[in-house]
């Protein structure tokens, strides 16, 4: 990340402190992070629920336990197809973080 080395300061109205707080809470970031992505283009989303992160991790150990059995695999067919499948897996999870964590990126429309 690159350094940080200028200082903004600004004003903001009450009912804009207080949305900006709110806004931060639910993406689960602090306000600072927020301001960051918004000028870098994304739209934080709302912070999914711990069932997503729960299942997540479900994909990432079926994804590795598939990887073992490719490993031990000894036809070279199977193991090149298990291979891709746990490829696809691992881009799967990917792009679910991508979609649910990052936001999407709009272009600005002053550009």
């Amino acid at each position: 990340m690159a350094r940080k080395g200028v200082k903004k300061q600004f004003w903001l109205s009450q009912e804009q402190a207080y949305d900006l707080a709110h806004k931060a809470a639910l993406a689960c970031l602090d306000e600072v992070a927020v301001i960051r992505m918004l000028l870098a283009g994304y739209h934080p989303p709302e912070a999914p629920s711990e069932a997503f992160h729960e299942d997540m991790e479900s994909l990432l150990r079926a994804s590795d336990d598939l990887y073992a059995l490719a490993e031990r695999c000894k036809d070279s067919e199977g193991k090149k197809m298990l291979m891709e499948t746990v490829a696809d897996m691992r881009e799967l999870r990917m792009d679910l973080r991508r979609k649910y964590l990052i936001g999407e990126r709009e272009e600005a429309k002053w550009q």
